[in-house]
């Protein structure tokens, strides 16, 4: 490239020094990402100041690693470079990133800029080609997806450099461009090699350094090519002419003859620059309007490289920035039938139930947001969508058909699923994509805008008949929703709770089938209870227990007061204590379990006590109903010990007079409600007093919810059940 235009520069190097608040602002992002300490250099960020382009290389430049694409490397090809950079010259890079970004080039690239880029391109080209194929004006339309080959490999370094000149980026930070890039190299192996081509992949300066190379040759390319020979389409009062999203390009023409011109002027401008096109990626179409009527042009020809390509027909496709275009505009996402292959791969290869929820919740759905934002959907499939999950996970989990809707959406702190409802979903991320259009400050989404207002029509999102502006708003609905309803109103306690239900937000680990399923089911209230059934059959003894005849016969009666199995609430009481002592064993920790303590002329049972040099711990675990206050119910447990007579009790029954006071007990209330539902003080209780890790307390939720399961099975299986 040669002749390069005269541009506004920024007026002194001070416009771009780093200032140590942009070295504060941008450490204090890479400790939030949690990538370590961000200073490798023996220099501290007051030290830095304005200087820090005079840090020697050795301590800015490190090995720009190439990582594997090809199973069986034959070829440097095979290769795909990453840049590692050191922390230092990752926040010198940020903040230089920070200000080279301002720096003014076409509107027409939206790729790394603080632009919906994808949103923009995709809507502009589909209004382009519904303009042309509705018949409603005269709009004759031509227009080519040109793919550079390995752009971002093969952009020459000296174009780099140039390109960010003529922005205005000042001689010292080219300076500093030029000596990063002519030091580059890599290793394969054992062998060390340099590279006159390529950016530093990974390396936040890059995009923007690859953003200046293509607006030069796009504005060398209009340039050199007179208007009235490229016959741009217009819309408003702005041509179209280019659609750029770092190296994906569309170039658009009235003609082929235009297009033509157009493709030549880049891609002459591209070769100088190190890119070149591949054909056979390439693609183009040419739309024909006579009066109303439109048609696709087949008889066309496009030179690329020297390659003749024939244009596309109406069955031909071209996925532009993951959305799929044919000659007629945007392609419908098949999501149902994404789904349900999806689906059919998680039940075909032996996972448990527990992988499938989290690959369908953390994989699958979310795979579908790009389409479901920028995509072309039904929604009647949406819907289908919906319901083919819900009954996926409901056969998985073996829950009940009655199972509230907003179980399989409500955030997992709150007690649901947390799976994402596509109906919903779609509609908050496109009321967003929509607000973002409406402030954008492209003359060309305007002036779309402006001719057709329902691209930007927000859609009613509601999540139980009540309207949500956002997915924090959509959650809090699910939730409460969630707690309203009969077999589920227990959830309401997770209010109350801390770090709910932790076995279902971690991916690693190990879960049965049985285990997994008893819990969830317990969480939504699904176990077929007498009370449950009688919903559905009239029965001879209506919905009241067989022992309590005043009592109904639902799971919080079967869990916390039948006398029927009260010896499984005493093994499930039992079972959640062994785990409290498997922790204190593993401490080694003095304790004991199991005592009776005289006091007066009565006794105390507290289940565990602990203790150590400076103090004893009376702890004393217990499981309660869903619907009494957590803290109410911790603060009555403590009562029963927080007494001068039990503490002076329990050091004559220790005989540790003389070794601990009174004020040295402590009492260490344990409430967890049946739903494994814990609030903060029992969560720290046992981090802090009994010792057992975070990870290890999500046993203990998990012990209470199938314990709670296999109390409800001993009921079930009881021969004199009415039925």
């Amino acid at each position: 490239m040669s002749g390069l235009p005269a541009v506004p520069s920024y007026t002194t190097f001070e416009d771009m020094t780093p200032q140590r608040p942009d070295w504060l602002a941008h450490i204090r992002l890479l400790k939030e990402d949690g990538r370590g300490p961000p200073m490798e250099a023996p220099i501290s960020v007051e030290e830095i100041g304005g200087q820090i382009l005079a840090i020697p290389m050795s301590e800015m430049a490190k090995y720009f690693n190439k990582i594997l694409i090809e199973e069986d490397p034959q070829l440097t090809g095979d290769y795909r470079p990453i840049t590692v950079l050191p922390h230092l010259t990752r926040v010198l890079h940020r903040v230089l990133a920070n200000r080279i970004k301002t720096a003014r080039i076409s509107n027409r690239q939206k790729g790394f800029r603080e632009v919906n880029g994808c949103s923009e391109n995709n809507m502009i080209l589909r209004n382009l080609i519904g303009t042309a194929t509705s018949g409603q004006r005269y709009f004759p339309l031509a227009f080519a997806f040109i793919d550079l080959a390995k752009a971002f490999d093969s952009v020459s370094h000296t174009s780099l450099l140039r390109a960010a000149r003529r922005v205005g980026v000042p001689p010292l930070i080219i300076n500093y461009l030029e000596y990063l890039y002519n030091n580059a190299r890599t290793r394969i192996g054992d062998q060390e090699a340099t590279f006159k081509s390529g950016i530093l992949q990974g390396d936040p300066l890059s995009g923007y350094l690859f953003n200046f190379v293509l607006d030069w040759v796009l504005d060398v390319a209009y340039n050199t090519t007179p208007v009235a020979k490229r016959n741009p389409v217009r819309v408003g009062a702005t041509h179209v002419e280019a659609l750029l999203f770092a190296d994906d390009a569309v170039l658009v023409s009235r003609n082929v003859e235009g297009l033509q011109k157009l493709v030549d002027a880049f891609l002459t401008q591209c070769e100088k620059a190190g890119l070149k096109a591949n054909p056979q990626k390439c693609a183009f179409t040419a739309i024909q309007t006579v009066g109303k009527a439109h048609f696709i042009d087949a008889c066309e020809e496009l030179s690329v490289m020297g390659e003749k390509l024939t244009p596309m027909n109406v069955s031909d496709t071209y996925k532009y920035l993951g959305v799929v275009f044919n000659p007629k505009g945007m392609v419908s996402t098949p999501i149902l039938e994404t789904i349900q292959e999806g689906l059919g791969r998680l039940n075909g290869i032996g996972l448990t139930v527990y992988q499938k929820y989290i690959a369908l919740r953390e994989h699958l759905i979310p795979r579908l947001i790009y389409s479901l934002t920028y995509g072309k959907v039904s929604q009647s499939q949406i819907r289908q969508a919906d319901q083919v999950v819900r009954l996926a996970v409901k056969d998985w989990m073996k829950l009940a058909r009655d199972t509230p809707r907003e179980f399989y959406y409500a955030p997992t702190p709150s007690g649901g699923l947390a799976l994402m409802e596509l109906e919903v979903r779609r509609k908050l991320i496109q009321n967003k994509r929509i607000s973002a259009l409406r402030e954008s400050r492209d003359p060309i989404v305007q002036a779309i805008i402006a001719q057709d207002p329902l691209y930007v029509r927000p859609q009613k999102a509601t999540v139980g008949g009540l309207l949500c502006k956002d997915k924090d708003t959509a959650d809090t609905l699910y939730a409460k929703a969630l707690w309203a309803k009969t077999d589920t109103c227990g959830l309401a306690s997770t209010a109350q709770g801390h770090r709910n239900f932790m076995f279902m937000r971690e991916r690693g680990q190990k879960l049965t089938d049985a285990t997994f399923c008893a819990a969830v089911q317990m969480m939504a209230g699904a176990p077929l209870t007498k009370a449950k059934r009688a919903r559905f059959t009239q029965l001879p003894n209506g919905n009241k227990c067989e022992s309590c005849a005043d009592r109904v016969k639902n799971l919080q009666h079967i869990l916390q007061v039948c006398p029927r199995v009260r010896g499984a609430r005493i093994k499930r009481h039992d079972q959640v204590q062994a785990l409290l002592e498997k922790s204190l064993k593993a401490k080694q920790r003095t304790y004991h379990r199991d005592n009776v303590i005289p006091m007066g002329g009565t006794v105390r049972k507290p289940d565990l006590v602990i203790i150590d040099k400076d103090k004893i711990s009376v702890v004393d675990p217990t499981i309660v109903s869903d619907t009494l206050s957590l803290q109410e119910s911790e603060n009555s447990k403590a009562a029963t010990y927080n007494t001068t007579e039990f503490k002076k009790a329990l050091l004559r029954y220790f005989e540790c007079e003389e070794s601990h006071t009174i004020e040295q007990i402590e009492v260490v209330p344990i409430v967890i409600n049946w739903r494994g539902i814990m609030s903060e003080r029992t969560y720290r209780a046992l981090v802090g007093t009994v010792g057992m890790t975070p990870q290890y307390v999500k046993y203990v939720q998990l012990k209470v919810l199938t314990a709670s399961h296999m109390i409800y099975r001993e009921e079930r299986d009881r021969p004199d059940r009415d039925v």
